[in-house]
């Protein structure tokens, strides 16, 4: 059988660079291939001369034998290839049906003259397009939230979303350019599913540019490898398994060798650890919100900054799954001082006034900062801040973001690529090195390769979150393991409060399927949300009003000890209750809880009319690294915000506070460490 897709001696280049050079391969019907190779290494360019978007300097492309130069990109759509993209790229205030609705506006065709008259061939054509919508819609689970804004979506449900809106053209060859980007473990099984489904039941071709590879390794059967624009590799995913250039390329060079940078969207350059040494004014140490704003405040206020994630930023650690809420004074009627009692109300006295107050006075000009950056906030129809007020709450004050703690921490990713700060991702902090009397750098390991490398600093800021993951039962990433705990304490920092860790009350026990995961019980309990109700084993309401975490956890955890539990070990949340229509009720869990409902669902578990299990689980580490107000710890020259430190919230936390304090201890710790002195 002759193949759809040919690539014949293709060559890019840009000014007198060769972004791809003499490349060949071909795609055939209802092949899964993939496309693979080092950041840097053409894929993308080879994406973007497929589709039109890049004119080839030499070379051929070939859809079924017939050339596709010089078709502009819609010709190319048209004839049956479509594509996503890195970043995501969708209609953002569309509803999740309207965007697959513009994913078939090629192949619906009535005119404007046949809309406006609203002839019955146009309306034929648009029933027919939106029940083919909502079909590709069901197939991957986002049906029941067709209304809902794409904004409002999971990460990982903005990108099915897309894939979909690509599926609507009816492809016959579709370009996915890293799907699987940011997915948890679970979502990337489901990825998997999905293409075969898509190649056996709508008989597609797909070309997968990926980074995943035990996704490329599972659905390919035929694997593409490119390295600086040229091919190496055209053969099995077992063959790239073992070939010694592949493995060469992929996973680097040894150590000593230069410095080679992996390029992200955008154009930023990544130094990768390939050097003993690496040199930088201020090294900040984690990948979530604290950590981010640190290295941007760093870098604008002149500092050689460099940031260290263990994993890629805005999809590792806890920020990406945080529910959204920065808390702040914004309502007229409330003020700093309320603000400041609150918090020290429910930290027990054991918090520290001085961090409160200032965590409390710079929250809204941090906030203001964050729409800035191109934060989305919820809004009221006159555009102000919708504000909600949660246990523990003299007046509200929580601000919540569009697209949770994913939407607040992708939009400071991006000020760090205008900024020019150098990231480098996948390195994990060994130790902090000293030099007697201060901090001077750290010790990584390169978790791709490896390899060991050092950095060389005159100041060091620890934003690497707590250390939930040595609990079992957690609704916390699986990578909040407390590395940056350890390293402060062996490099002679003073810790507190270790003993002090916030449980959330409801994190699913029971069914297995969703255990771990929190049901935030603010939204089951809001007679301005859901209203529903927290039930014990016997049905009975055990705690009235609306209790703050603290005390609803211990309430949940008497009511078990004293046999009047669940099944499983836990209380029911009931939304049976809730005085909202099912309809009604499924767009606020959309919009509240996006990931879990949709998971849910899936499962075959609607909420809204099925009783979940929960009990409390770990949630935040209230101990940590102790700092002053600004962010200095005990060891000159290393400075900490965010969760790996203490003494700022004491027994307990406010909801929103936690978000609150990644804005302002990170900003305050990164111009703390660009202006501090060298040893």
């Amino acid at each position: 059988m002759p193949p759809l897709l040919e690539v014949d001696r293709l060559t890019v280049r840009f000014g007198g660079l060769d972004a791809l050079g003499e490349v060949s391969f071909s795609v055939g019907p209802r092949e899964i291939c993939g496309l693979i190779g080092p950041n840097g290494s053409g894929k993308t360019t080879l994406l973007n001369a497929v589709t039109g978007i890049v004119r080839p300097t030499r070379g051929d492309i070939r859809l079924d034998g017939r050339s596709l130069l010089g078709l502009r990109p819609n010709q190319i759509a048209a004839l049956g290839v479509r594509r996503t993209f890195q970043n995501l790229e969708i209609f953002r205030r569309l509803s999740v049906l309207d965007n697959v609705l513009v994913g078939s506006h090629l192949r619906v065709r009535h005119g404007l003259f046949g809309s406006g008259l609203r002839l019955p061939s146009a309306v034929r054509a648009e029933a027919s397009a939106v029940e083919e919508a909502r079909a590709l819609l069901a197939l991957v689970g986002l049906d029941p939230v067709r209304d809902t804004p794409a904004a409002d979506l999971s990460f990982g449900d903005q990108r099915l979303l897309e894939v979909v809106r690509a599926l609507a053209a009816r492809p016959r060859l579709l370009l996915l350019d890293e799907p699987a980007a940011g997915l948890s473990r679970p979502k990337i099984q489901e990825l998997k599913t999905l293409l075969r489904r898509l190649r056996s039941e709508l008989d597609l071709t797909i070309l997968l540019v990926e980074h995943v590879m035990a996704l490329v390794m599972d659905v390919s059967e035929r694997v593409v490898v490119l390295d600086s624009g040229r091919l190496i590799l055209d053969g099995t995913p077992a063959q790239a398994q073992t070939d010694e250039r592949v493995r060469r390329v992929y996973l680097g060079s040894a150590l000593g060798e230069g410095t080679r940078t992996r390029r992200r969207p955008g154009g930023r350059a990544r130094p990768e650890v390939r050097r003993a040494v690496i040199e930088t004014d201020v090294l900040v140490v984690g990948g979530g919100a604290a950590a981010v704003r640190a290295a941007i405040e760093s870098q604008s206020a002149g500092a050689r900054t460099l940031l260290v994630s263990k994993g890629p930023i805005g999809k590792s650690g806890n920020t990406p799954m945080a529910g959204g809420g920065v808390q702040a004074v914004l309502d007229p009627t409330d003020t700093i001082e309320l603000h400041l009692r609150d918090t020290l109300r429910e930290a027990g006295g054991l918090g520290s006034p001085a961090l409160a107050r200032r965590l409390v006075e710079e929250a809204p000009a941090r906030l203001r900062d964050l729409e800035r950056y191109g934060v989305l906030f919820q809004r009221m129809p006159d555009a102000s801040l919708r504000l909600f007020s949660m246990p523990g709450f003299s007046r509200p004050r929580n601000a919540y973001v569009r697209g949770g703690g994913w939407g607040l921490v992708s939009a400071l990713d991006r000020q760090l690529g205008r900024r020019g700060v150098d990231v480098l991702e996948d390195a994990m902090l060994v130790e902090l090195v000293t030099d007697g009397q201060r901090v001077t750098g750290a010790v990584l390991v390169d978790l791709l390769t490896g390899r060991v490398s050092g950095v060389r600093a005159r100041a060091v800021v620890l934003a690497t979150g707590g250390y939930e993951a040595i609990w079992s039962f957690t609704d916390a990433s699986s990578d909040a393991t407390g590395e940056g705990t350890v390293a402060a304490w062996e490099a002679g920092a003073r810790l507190t409060d270790l003993e002090m860790v916030l449980f959330y009350p409801s994190v699913v026990c029971h069914p297995r399927a969703l255990r771990g995961m929190a049901f935030y019980y603010e939204f089951v309990l809001s007679e301005a949300l859901a209203g529903g109700r927290l039930l014990n084993g016997r049905g009975d309401e055990f705690l009235g009003g609306f209790p703050v975490r603290d005390r609803l956890s211990r309430a949940i955890a008497a009511e078990v000890a004293e046999g009047r539990g669940t099944p499983h070990g836990g209380v029911w949340t009931d939304l049976r209750c809730s005085p909202r229509s099912p309809e009604e009720l499924g767009r606020l869990l959309q919009q509240w809880m996006p990931g879990e409902f949709k998971r849910q669902l899936r499962l075959g578990i609607d909420p809204r009319t099925t009783p979940l299990e929960v009990y409390p689980g770990v949630h935040y580490c209230l101990g940590g690294v102790e700092i002053d107000p600004e962010c200095r710890t005990s060891v000159s020259g290393l400075f900490a915000a965010g969760e790996v430190t203490g003494n700022v919230h004491g027994v307990n936390r406010l909801a929103g506070n936690a978000l609150s304090e990644t804005q302002v201890f990170g900003a305050a710790a990164g111009l703390a460490a660009a202006r501090a002195e060298p040893g």
